[in-house]
């Protein structure tokens, strides 16, 4: 199942999702960029694979990712291969955005790349957020705000990203072996959210 639009009401420390439908069923265009992304950019992208940004970025190398994939690393040109940019600003347009920095750097890359960029969907693996502070809460409600303004799709913050029979284990940054096999085909549907 796939939450989207996310609408998500805060109060009380738990997330309340507005719809929620099979995959199948959802016909919300930030849905289909989170799901079928035509290109896709990490943020905080990695050479060093035992971080976030490194393990998200090699996944999706290993897993042949069809679409345009781009990097964000303000330290580096090339990370993995693959070329990157030193800002968001400096990106074109892409359908998702995986996010890796550090939580304080959040709400404004979302912003730029919502509103300036045309991204809908968002993985943020990033921690610190609600779950550690209250300045972690309020930098988290600016995500939230800018998403549902621009009508986009969030999936954290705080987690290990999402899976999906066609792109396999390419968002998740908790690849264990190149030897899994993955079903071509399922119908299952697992959410977990701890406080």
């Amino acid at each position: 199942y796939l939450c989207c639009p996310p609408l998500i009401d805060q109060t009380a420390g738990s997330f309340a999702f507005s719809t929620v439908k099979p995959v199948s069923a959802v016909k919300s265009p930030s849905a289909n960029e989170l799901i079928n992304p035509k290109s896709i950019v990490v943020v905080g992208g990695s050479d060093d694979i035992q971080k976030p940004g490194g393990k998200v970025l090699k996944n999706l190398i290993d897993n042949h990712f069809k679409g345009s994939l781009y990097v964000v690393n303000p330290k580096a040109d090339e990370v993995q291969g693959v070329k990157s940019v030193r800002d968001v600003a400096d990106l074109p347009q892409v359908d998702l955005a995986i996010l890796a920095i550090a939580a304080k750097f959040c709400p404004q890359t979302v912003e730029v790349l919502a509103t300036q960029k045309g991204t809908r969907a968002f993985i943020i693996l990033s921690a610190g957020f609600h779950e550690e502070s209250e300045e972690g809460a309020k930098l988290e409600q600016q995500i939230v705000d800018t998403i549902n303004r621009t009508g986009g799709c969030l999936i954290g913050p705080n987690c290990i990203g999402v899976t999906h029979r066609q792109i396999l284990k390419c968002h998740s940054k908790q690849k264990k072996s190149s030897r899994v096999t993955y079903p071509c085909c399922c119908h299952i549907a697992f959410m977990r959210y701890t406080i």
